[in-house]
């Protein structure tokens, strides 16, 4: 939600539009709301705690996909993606609404909800033939650009926001070069740098396992650094990917890597306190590239993501 959230935000803003980015990601929505006028566009990334009590949903609204998370406030998963849904619930006949069917629970709310707005499947919408993108029939983008944020999951997001310009009749030249310029997120596959022959990335922001994985496949690495906060999620699809995958060494932190790590077999783990001997073990197992991917909130041994991960490089920085 965040990389897709500040890339609609730099593209509209580089179309001169009036536009602030809100929400989770950004300004507390209501700290400017002198300055909105009838032209003003708010870009807001709206998480579930939020969604839980709203009456009114966007004018156009994105759902990229429903995971498990936030079991520790809600529950029940049945309740958290019930709430996600939210964000669709209250549009009515003039409002328009994306999600990506591919995702199997997502296409089964969606299927079952009695939502007004002009729903639109993004996986169904968007189609790729050889290299090109495109949308119904007019080729819009080239997988093969040069762009920043790497992997399948991004461009699934791309494909958000060219969906997006498009029916917001944007220039889509225009944004095409905003998205390949696009440096993303601090905190989300970030790269450290390379010390002492090990290339460090980190992925603080990944707070459940579909993102860990999704950055594991794009960056490919021999060493990753896991755990956090347990939720009480179900880890039983991240424990089988973690013995099916190429990672050598799997360095374990409170509480969930803990308990991840003893299902991990025939492979290098090792089971930490603390960053600073997470990267102590980086230095004597080798080259190659070590991955910082939690794929759990950080909140049982940080304020948040972002202060883990900001702890994370300056110990590697330090040497």
């Amino acid at each position: 939600k965040s990389t897709t959230s500040t890339l609609i935000y730099e593209v509209l803003k580089k179309q001169g539009k009036n536009v602030y980015l809100v929400g989770n990601i950004g300004i507390p929505i209501f700290d400017y709301i002198d300055e909105y006028d009838e032209n003003t566009i708010l870009v807001t990334e709206i998480g579930a705690p939020q969604l839980e009590f709203v009456h009114h949903s966007p004018h156009i609204s994105l759902v990229l996909n429903l995971f498990e998370e936030h079991l520790d406030f809600f529950h029940l998963k049945e309740r958290y993606f019930e709430t996600k849904m939210n964000v669709f619930k209250y549009q009515n006949s003039h409002d328009y609404g994306f999600y990506f069917g591919e995702n199997q629970t997502l296409k089964e709310y969606v299927q079952k909800g009695d939502y007004k707005a002009k729903l639109t499947d993004i996986s169904k919408k968007m189609n790729i033939r050889g290299t090109d993108v495109y949308y119904d029939d007019q080729k819009i983008y080239n997988i093969e650009n040069e762009r920043h944020i790497l992997g399948e999951h991004n461009l699934h997001n791309i494909f958000f926001v060219l969906a997006l310009c498009m029916l917001m009749h944007l220039d889509i030249d225009e944004a095409t070069k905003t998205i390949n310029d696009f440096k993303g997120l601090e905190h989300r596959m970030e790269y450290v740098g390379l010390y002492n022959g090990v290339t460090y990335y980190n992925d603080a922001i990944a707070t459940i396992p579909d993102a860990c994985i999704n950055a594991i496949e794009t960056l490919k690495p021999n060493t990753l650094i896991f755990g956090g906060m347990d939720r009480g999620i179900d880890y039983s699809k991240l424990i089988k990917y973690f013995n099916e995958s190429d990672i050598e060494n799997f360095i374990c932190m409170p509480d969930t890597g803990f308990k991840i790590g003893k299902e991990i077999k025939n492979k290098s783990v090792y089971f930490v306190n603390t960053l600073k001997e997470a990267i102590d073990i980086t230095k004597t197992i080798g080259r190659g590239i070590c991955l910082m991917s939690p794929a759990a909130p950080s909140y049982n041994a940080f304020k948040n993501f972002e202060e883990k991960g900001r702890q994370y490089k300056e110990i590697i920085k330090e040497g």
